[in-house]
């Protein structure tokens, strides 16, 4: 994922977060959530990368 922008800087995590989120309950269902999103990303082999871009 690329954010640009000051506040998506800012924002970057909970972004990510929240759009790990909304893929992984589509297979895993409820159990999935903010806090533990990223680490059940991983679990499941998936690599991710975030870069962020000042304007």
């Amino acid at each position: 994922m690329t954010f640009n922008g000051e506040h998506a800087k800012k924002e970057a995590d909970l972004i990510t977060r929240s759009i790990v989120t909304s893929i992984l309950k589509q297979n895993l269902g409820e159990r999935v959530n903010l806090i533990n999103a990223i680490a059940l990303l991983n679990e499941q082999g998936i690599t991710h990368h975030i870069e962020n871009r000042a304007s």
